[in-house]
This record gives structure tokens, C-alpha cells and sequence, in this order.
């Protein structure tokens, strides 16, 4: 203990404070690989990189300059689980995967890659249902009886084929119950018409 008290008499001032700086870096330095709690604002204009797990209890923002404001390369879990709600009060797109059990999107869902919906997908209170398990479409209803059902609730339902070319008018065309080919029907001026056509590739 003699000898280091001689020792730090022996040094300069300047020599001293620069070895108690260098004290409080390194004692710094293991203190913030432990927990550390942080109570006032941090800011940098460089990157923050974390390399443990992380919790934010309060409410986090993260802001950039361009149009992107928060950016998951890998899957995302919001809550704290894949079984949590997620909601979202802007516009958001998905590059990833995002697992959960609901979620909640009040303005634009913005999806580029191929979807798939495995449960039964409602649009709307009865729009659109298409019932997976039951391997149905409903137009207007949930509880579709066939294949396709349209259905209105409050008025005489109407099925509109139509198209934007001129002189062309809708058509449907109807494979034959003996499976060898396929008829078209078409119409004109109140008369239906009916004529064997080439088959659409696929059937």
C-alpha cells in the first residue's frame, strides 16, 4: 500500500487524471454488459446495436428521415408472443413473416408476395366469405350451400357478367355433364343463345 501511495507521488497530476478516467471507462464498461437502466433520454447519430434480448416498457417511437419507420428482416413477434395482437394505425408492409392470432390494420395493408389464408376469410359483415374448411365461396353470405353462392339479403339477387370491350357482351361457359367438351351461352336482345366451344385449358 506504501509502495502505490509513493507510486502516485511520484506521477503527475495530468498522469493521475488520466488513469482515474481510464478507471471509470473500464468499470463503465462492465457495468453496461450487466443490466443497466438507463432514466433519462439517450440520442445518437450513429447505429445502436444490441446484441441481447430487449425491453421497452414504455411507449417507443422509431422515426427516420425516409418513408420507412421500422423495418423486420427476419419473423416478427409483437407482445411478447406469436399468440399476441398487433395494431397498426398506419400503413404497413410486410417483407417478412408475421405470426400471431389477430391483428388490426386501420388504414392500407400493403402486401407484394403470394398469400395465403388458412382459416375461413370474411370481407366485410358477408361480402366475401370463403370458408376453408368447408372449401366454399359465399357472395353475400357465410353460410355458402354449394361450390359458389350468391346471395342478397334484402332484394332479388342479381349476377352481373359484363365486360369493357365493345360488341362482346358477358358469356358463360358451361363444361358438358359428359365431360367431352363445353358449351357457351351468350345472349341477345332477350334471347339466349347456345353454341359448343373449345374448351378454356384446364378442363
Amino acid at each position: 500500500m506504501n509502495r502505490f501511495r509513493t507510486y502516485l507521488g511520484s506521477i503527475t497530476r495530468t498522469t493521475r487524471t488520466l488513469m482515474l478516467a481510464l478507471a471509470v471507462v473500464f468499470i463503465s464498461a462492465g457495468i453496461a454488459q450487466a443490466a443497466t437502466t438507463i432514466s433519462t433520454n439517450v440520442s445518437t447519430e450513429g447505429t445502436l446495436s444490441v446484441t441481447g434480448a430487449s425491453t421497452l416498457t414504455g411507449l417507443t417511437s422509431m422515426i427516420q428521415a425516409s418513408s420507412t419507420r421500422f423495418s423486420v428482416h427476419d419473423t416478427a413477434y409483437f407482445g411478447g408472443s406469436a399468440t399476441s395482437t398487433f395494431s397498426s394505425a398506419g400503413a404497413l408492409t410486410l417483407a417478412g413473416a408475421l405470426s400471431g392470432t389477430s391483428g388490426s390494420f386501420s388504414t392500407t395493408l400493403a402486401v407484394t408476395g403470394a398469400t395465403t389464408l388458412s382459416a375461413s376469410t370474411t370481407v366485410g359483415t358477408a361480402t366475401l366469405f370463403v370458408g376453408d374448411d368447408m372449401n366454399r365461396v359465399g357472395v353475400g353470405t357465410t353460410t355458402p350451400l354449394d361450390l359458389l353462392m350468391v346471395e342478397n339479403q334484402t332484394a332479388t339477387t342479381t349476377i352481373v357478367v359484363s365486360t369493357g370491350a365493345a360488341a362482346k357482351g358477358g358469356r358463360i361457359i358451361l363444361e358438358d355433364h359428359d365431360g367431352a367438351g363445353c358449351t357457351e351461352v351468350v345472349a341477345l336482345n332477350g334471347v339466349l343463345a347456345a353454341k359448343t366451344v373449345t374448351c378454356p385449358t384446364g378442363i
